[in-house]
């Protein structure tokens, strides 16, 4: 997880903590708000696809809207280090971003969860926006 992006301040003040029952179980949410001013450059890496279900339907938010995820390769400011976040986005239609395409991440929160005995972490948007053409590529064997 990449939590040196988070804010410096006990998570549990700056999270909703939600509970919900579900057949499986209680989950325990944490929905964390990320500190935008300590990203660097974010480019698509994995244009958006639907985000499916283990039946394969994609999955809907709470409205009945479908949601997308989309893979950003993230610079953080101050370490310098990159991860490639799946984040999750909700659009009537599949966004439109080529991979290379540099981006603005609007109101990006990491989402932990634990949920019968497994947790994790997922990233969540309310929009990937494009910022910049896309970066270009050598052709062939080109130096």
């Amino acid at each position: 997880m990449a939590s040196h992006w988070l804010p410096r301040h006990d998570h549990a003040l700056l999270g909703k903590i939600q509970l919900a029952k579900q057949d499986e179980g209680v989950i325990g949410v944490q929905v964390i708000p990320v500190d935008d001013r300590r990203l660097g450059a974010c480019m698509v890496v994995v244009p958006p696809g639907p985000k499916t279900d283990p039946a394969g339907q994609q999955r809907t938010d709470r409205e009945g809207r479908p949601q997308w995820v989309v893979g950003v390769a993230v610079r953080d400011v101050e370490t310098r280090r990159a991860e490639v976040l799946e984040i999750t986005l909700t659009a009537p239609a599949v966004p439109e971003m080529e991979p290379g395409a540099w981006v603005r991440l609007e109101d990006l929160e990491a989402v932990q969860w634990s949920i019968d005995g497994r947790s994790g972490v997922s990233w969540r948007a309310r929009g990937v926006h494009v910022s910049g053409a896309a970066a270009k590529r050598p052709a062939g064997g080109e130096k």
